[in-house]
């Protein structure tokens, strides 16, 4: 029953747990990024709701009912007497600055919390704490339940400094995680290069505690796999190298750098086999040129000492062996030309003998057996080819002038000493050629006595029917010419007990 007054009933907010429960029995269940903004939404219509149930209430007035008095007895007329005026409401709960002061409290512990959230979920799904500090973390989750607790009080400063107390707390644990990753990480690597698995195998696994798929406890776990293989490929080198077989070391040394180029201790030796083979790669180069040297293959020589010098291109022995190179293959060429030119000139076949002087000379233009070589060999040469052309065409000696400058020619070639068999043979010929020609023949011209006639070497020899000469033997050319007639030409070759020669011209016009 209503007593005048207004009655206002206050409404409790129920207890809202804000953080993560702390469950050892209950399952574990992965918090996701969606989950951290709803829990934010929950808290955020909860402290409305409180706002709208705690603090409107107490603040907004609500008018009372105006009761109608009686009219009192005895007044006048028309007169009514003043009712008592009603009674204020009295305010409750906190007044509106301080609210205004929780409602900031109470975001300044929301985003605390928020930030406890964020580190939970990193410790838990991406280093996986619970594998390596559960206490520590369920102690950690424990802090920001008790904050719930004094959050749903109201207290939020409190709440605030629990939470805070777990931030600190996750921050520990997240920096010893990280800590122990990057240790153990260390420690395998520090085994490998030891060469010592199973101590790899430990750190990797402590390693992987934390975060298991991290790119480098996968690759370092690889490298550990391989050192069975790697450590039996330096057994093998050291034993080549025990031998002196470099070549071996270093196709060791290149398959463990083909399995693992990080092998603590590789570079060093690998280097050094390089050097070594290198050198004898370099050693053997330079004998086989030399050797090729001296075989006189100057071709194979050359290519060696050009790969050597690829090598080192400032190398006095390569460079040393190419200039012998140079020197002996010009020498050597020089004598294979002398010497093919001494037998063409023993061969007399004199433009081949010039012809390989002239090579001679291209090397060095100032060889003076080249020089007379070449000089003899044309004038030889010369003389061949004139002797030639005497014997081709015998009949050419009709002419005195002809005759008279093959006799010359003849005279010349057999004042040549020691002639060999071409040349002698030539004379040979030559001399009966000229015999011949130098003896005149009788030489019977019959005619029609109309055509008149006219003879090479000879002359105008009119016309007649029967003529008789005494002709040089050799070639002649006989022409008759007639009124009315066509032109007769007729080549003779004289020779000693020739028949007759008739010309006429018969053909009319």
């Amino acid at each position: 029953m209503s007593t005048g007054e207004d009655e206002f009933v206050t409404i409790r907010p129920r207890p809202v747990s804000l953080s993560v429960a702390n469950d050892a029995d209950r399952p574990r269940a992965a918090i996701s990024l969606g989950m951290v903004f709803a829990a934010a939404g929950a808290v955020l219509l909860v402290a409305i709701a409180l706002w709208v149930f705690l603090y409107l209430p107490k603040h907004v007035a609500v008018p009372a009912p105006v009761a109608q008095a009686p009219a009192a007895q005895g007044l006048p007329n028309g007169a009514t007497e003043a009712a008592p005026p009603a009674p204020a409401a009295t305010p409750t709960g906190p007044a509106p600055f301080e609210a205004i002061q929780i409602d900031r409290e109470r975001k300044r512990a929301q985003e605390t919390l928020a930030q406890f959230v964020k580190l939970q979920i990193e410790l838990d799904e991406r280093m996986h704490v619970r594998d390596w500090a559960l206490d520590p973390f369920n102690d950690a989750q424990q802090l920001a339940n008790d904050g719930d607790a004094l959050f749903t009080k109201n207290q939020f400063d409190d709440a605030m400094a629990k939470y805070q107390n777990g931030i600190v707390a996750l921050q520990t644990l997240r920096d010893q995680g990280r800590a122990r990753f990057d240790g153990a990480l260390q420690a395998a690597i520090a085994a490998i290069d030891k060469r010592d698995t199973a101590a790899a195998n430990a750190a990797l696994d402590t390693a992987a505690t934390v975060y298991p798929d991290d790119p480098r406890v996968t690759d370092n776990r690889k490298r550990a796999q391989r050192l069975p293989q790697i450590i039996e490929l330096l057994d093998d080198a050291d034993q080549a190298i025990e031998r002196n077989d470099w070549r071996t070391a270093l196709a060791k040394y290149r398959a463990i750098e083909a399995l693992d180029p990080k092998t603590a201790g590789l570079q060093g030796p690998l280097a050094d086999a390089q050097s070594r083979v290198g050198n004898l790669d370099y050693q053997g180069t330079l004998t086989a040129g030399f050797a090729a040297l001296e075989a006189g293959n100057y071709d194979a020589a050359r290519r060696a000492f050009e790969a050597a010098l690829r090598q080192r291109p400032n190398d006095g022995a390569a460079r040393d062996g190419m200039n012998q190179v140079e020197q002996r293959a010009t020498l050597t060429s020089i004598e294979e030309y002398r010497q093919r030119a001494a037998r063409a000139e023993a061969e007399e076949r004199w433009a081949d003998a010039v012809n390989d002087y002239e090579k001679v000379l291209s090397v060095d233009a100032a060889i003076k057996f080249a020089m007379d070589g070449r000089a003899r060999a044309n004038g030889r040469a010369l003389l061949d080819q004139k002797l030639g052309a005497a014997l081709a065409d015998p009949g050419a000696l009709s002419s005195d002038a002809a005759y008279a400058q093959t006799v010359s020619l003849y005279e010349g070639a057999a004042k040549i000493p020691s002639p060999g068999p071409r040349l002698t043979n030539q004379l040979n010929r030559l001399e009966a050629v000229l015999t011949l020609a130098g003896n005149p023949v009788p030489v019977v011209l019959t005619s029609d006595a109309a055509t008149e006639v006219t003879m090479s070497q000879v002359g105008a020899l009119g016309k007649f029917a029967r003529k008789e000469l005494k002709l040089r033997p050799g070639r002649y050319v006989l022409k008759g010419s007639r009124d009315g007639h066509r032109d007769v030409r007729l080549e003779v070759n004289v020779l000693p007990q020739m028949a007759p020669v008739e010309i006429s011209c018969r053909d009319t016009i």
